[in-house]
């Protein structure tokens, strides 16, 4: 007696794990529709793996692992450590300036920094552009770290013609890395952005603000 209702209760289980499994399955098609990256046969596996689980006798307790098939959730998980990384980098502070608008402590770095790059640039002048008196104005970001090296370039203003933007921008990346920012500047920010606005004129190479 004991053993027929044993066997019952079995076979009762058993349905009730086919029954959670096709479940799954439609569940994962579902999820499947809203998210084609999920592959079909990890509906199959996963009802595999139910199947496995119902007929085994080693076990009186079944434990099924479903978020480990639910993309959504894994997307969740992936999404919060991106943004978690994306929290961990540190915030540069900056400060842009120019010629026309500046704080007292940026005027000596400024001056010697665009005397530098002017006479740089008239040395380096670009061949093409003396042979053929390519002439033009280009407008330019260039951020400098403490150190001097060169954080970044950004053409803001184009000059028409790529090869002087293009020389512009090599002029700068030869010319560096430059003084390193001095202690009264370095003190307040970490990259200082200087905009200027940079001229080609058949032979001379400067800038203005």
């Amino acid at each position: 007696m004991a053993n027929h209702f044993n066997l019952h209760d079995r076979r009762r289980f058993v349905r009730i794990f086919w029954l959670a499994g096709i479940l799954h399955v439609l569940f994962l098609v579902m999820s499947f529709h809203l998210n084609p990256a999920l592959p079909l046969n990890e509906a199959m596996q996963a009802l595999q793996e139910l199947s496995d689980l119902a007929s085994s006798n080693t076990s009186n307790s079944v434990i099924i692992n479903i978020a480990s098939h639910n993309p959504r959730l894994e997307v969740s998980e992936k999404n919060y450590s991106t943004a978690e990384s994306l929290t961990k980098q540190p915030i540069l502070r900056k400060r842009t300036i120019s010629a026309a608008a500046h704080l007292p402590q940026d005027a000596d770095y400024l001056s010697h920094w665009q005397n530098y790059v002017e006479q740089f640039g008239n040395d380096h002048y670009p061949a093409d552009a003396l042979k053929n008196n390519i002439c033009g104005n280009l407008r330019l970001l260039v951020a400098i770290n403490r150190d001097g090296t060169i954080h970044e370039i950004h053409l803001r203003q184009s000059s028409g013609s790529e090869l002087l933007d293009q020389s512009a921008i090599n002029i700068v990346k030869m010319a560096a890395p430059f003084d390193p920012l001095p202690a009264n500047i370095a003190n307040d920010i970490d990259v200082l952005e200087i905009i200027r606005t940079w001229q080609f004129r058949g032979n001379s190479f400067s800038s203005h603000s």
